[in-house]
């Protein structure tokens, strides 16, 4: 059995970065097997695609949040709950793609950076994107070298345009996407 967590809006943040990221929505969540509130960002794009991202908030003013582990458990329920962001975003952008990152873990105990290549997160992204957002509303792309995944919403005309719009976006916004060296 899996618990969903009730997230709570924090606010709509505009980005002046010059990329073609405009803006964030900046939700939180807490936790009840971890005890850990949790920071979700979902960044829109001129694409109309959102890049969803999450850390623990106490990771916050660390560089590398998104890289590390918390050790805790609560692993699906966190992903579910960021994952209802999907349909809570569509409903204000009907057409609207998402991407999701596997950001490689840093293990301070070890003092250890995963490789980049299909790691740990992407794996077990991958297998829950697959089984709970089907092929109804969107075409799955996969960069296992990258662990990216990226889901093209079907509302879009032409989908094998609108991924080339995104994957030339985020190029131009992540300037070391491609950047397959850890």
């Amino acid at each position: 059995m899996h618990t969903i967590y009730p997230i709570k809006f924090i606010q709509k943040d505009s980005c002046r970065d010059n990329t073609d990221h405009l803006y964030s929505i900046i939700y939180t969540f807490f936790s009840n097997e971890t005890k850990l509130k949790y920071v979700l960002r979902a960044e829109y794009f001129t694409t109309d695609t959102f890049a969803i991202k999450f850390y623990a908030k106490r990771h916050k003013r660390l560089s590398d949040r998104y890289r590390r582990l918390v050790n805790l458990g609560d692993v699906r329920n966190i992903l579910l709950t960021a994952g209802q962001l999907v349909p809570l975003l569509l409903k204000e952008n009907p057409t609207a793609s998402f991407a999701i990152a596997a950001t490689s873990s840093f293990d301070p105990v070890v003092y250890a950076l995963e490789p980049r290549s299909e790691n740990q997160r992407y794996r077990v992204y991958s297998t829950l994107i697959e089984r709970f957002f089907g092929t109804e509303t969107f075409k799955h792309f996969t960069y296992k070298e990258i662990s990216c995944y990226l889901l093209i919403n079907k509302g879009n005309e032409d989908l094998f345009i609108k991924l080339n719009e995104i994957e030339d976006s985020f190029k131009n916004t992540y300037n070391d996407l491609l950047n397959i060296e850890d």
